[in-house]
């Protein structure tokens, strides 16, 4: 039993060393991003994968997936949900 603990430690283990390489790597490949922006989106997107009660091996790859999906979304131009100008919303038009 006390082996069969250690090796599910050392898959967690390896698994958390795999996330966290992934983090290094899209923080390094999205360099005109700050790197804040880059770790949250795989911060979400980690969370977003365990929710789908995925494999010890597909974890890291389906956050990677959906970790590039909002790094994406978040270059993405904002648009207002409004289209007021300024004055107007200060008067609550």
């Amino acid at each position: 039993m006390a082996a069969s603990l250690v090796a599910a430690s050392r898959r967690a283990d390896e698994r958390r060393e795999e996330l966290l390489a992934l983090a290094e790597r899209l923080a390094r490949e999205y360099r005109d991003m700050p790197a804040g922006g880059v770790l949250r989106c795989v911060s979400r997107a980690v969370h977003l994968a365990r929710v789908g009660n995925p494999t010890p091996d597909e974890l890291p790859v389906r956050a990677e997936q959906l970790a590039r999906l909002l790094i994406e979304q978040r270059r993405e131009p904002w648009e207002p949900a409004s289209h007021r100008a300024p004055d107007q919303l200060s008067q609550g038009a």
